[in-house]
């Protein structure tokens, strides 16, 4: 969802927002070397550092909600 509503955005900004996007910033893991393209600003563990921080907030959140929510 957040990939979409980046679309929205104006062109400059959906340079510098796109990069920290989990699946951009995940797949640099994949890259055997560093490539050219705008949206390989991140080295392979950045990227993956990135990925981490969104799943520990995804999972925190989870926590959170569930303890307030369920008895």
């Amino acid at each position: 969802m957040l990939t979409v509503l980046v679309n929205f955005l104006p062109g400059t900004w959906q340079n510098h927002v796109d990069k920290w996007m989990p699946a951009i910033a995940g797949s640099q893991v994949w890259l055997t070397k560093a490539s050219s393209s705008q949206w390989s600003q991140f080295s392979a563990w950045a990227g993956l550092a990135v990925l981490a921080g969104y799943a520990a907030i995804a999972i925190l959140a989870g926590l959170l909600l569930s303890r307030t929510r369920d008895a």
